[in-house]
């Protein structure tokens, strides 16, 4: 059984399904930031003193993205990280626009 099978036999509501993929944005972007901040530089300012500080200045900085706006410490300065902040608006807005035009 995969999990598409398993998504349509628990029959979520619409609500149900929006905070699900809200919620995996947000991480998956996260886990981006950091692998960026740690792998390729520090673009968006995010490093700390220790992993889980950065994890979660990560965690905010894809919050606040997903949610439509951009904290002001933030300084994007190459054109990957652009690129990485162009995926991340364009996927919770074309989420958002799914959620407000699809029937449950």
């Amino acid at each position: 059984m995969n999990s598409s099978e398993i998504f349509k036999q628990q029959n979520l509501s619409l609500l149900e399904k929006g905070l699900i993929i809200h919620s995996l944005i947000v991480v998956s972007f996260a886990t981006i930031y950091t692998i960026y901040t740690y792998h390729v530089y520090d673009d968006f300012g995010l490093k700390r003193d220790n992993t889980f500080d950065t994890v979660i200045s990560a965690a905010m900085l894809s919050s606040f993205v997903s949610a439509g706006s951009v904290p002001p410490h933030v300084d994007h300065t190459s054109s990957f990280s652009r690129v990485i902040l162009m995926c991340n608006v364009l996927l919770s807005s074309l989420t958002k626009v799914w959620l407000i035009t699809s029937e449950s």
